[in-house]
């Protein structure tokens, strides 16, 4: 062999060595581009998740319920001045009334597990956690509220700071 033939054979090595370099590296940075899209969408999924909970809280609804309520009871007052017309029309209000109020005391009972027993503190945060044994899984959950009050599985962990 030839210094000319061993010349051209190492530079077309480097040449393809280079050459699979980069496309090894073009390779990587699609795919790493297309991980920041995905977590991007996750991201923005997310963020439209959390932005429909917050504004269906308890805390919105019961306060929409009351004002529905109190334009209710101002109705009421209005049409109880004249009576001879519209007595038809209040017994419909007054049933309205009635169901909204029945809401509103639904409505209170489904949300007073989100708040504190003893000072009536928001939740902050709620955890589900599931324990997997060779016998059965077993499922924990913990809450925790502002006050500190904490409780996991139904057992008090923390201390309401303002209890009574």
């Amino acid at each position: 062999m030839t210094i000319d033939t061993i010349f051209y054979t190492q530079l077309a090595t480097i040449f393809s060595f280079l050459i699979a370099l980069f496309s090894l590296y073009r390779l990587l940075v699609k795919q790493k581009d297309a991980t920041i899209e995905l977590l991007k969408e996750k991201n923005d999924f997310l963020s439209k998740q959390i932005e429909i909970a917050q504004n269906n809280t308890p805390d919105k609804l019961a306060k929409r319920l009351s004002e529905r309520i109190n334009i209710f009871q101002d109705e009421l007052s209005r049409l109880s001045e004249d009576k001879e017309y519209t007595q038809k029309t209040i017994s419909e209000k007054e049933e309205k009334l009635e169901q909204l109020e029945n809401q509103l005391s639904e409505i209170k009972e489904i949300a007073s597990e989100y708040f504190c027993p003893h000072c009536k503190s928001p939740i902050e945060k709620r955890e589900y956690f599931s324990e997997v044994h060779e016998y059965g899984d077993i499922d924990h959950e913990f809450i925790e509220f502002e006050c500190g009050f904490s409780m996991a599985d139904d057992r008090v962990t923390g201390e309401c700071k303002y209890k009574k």
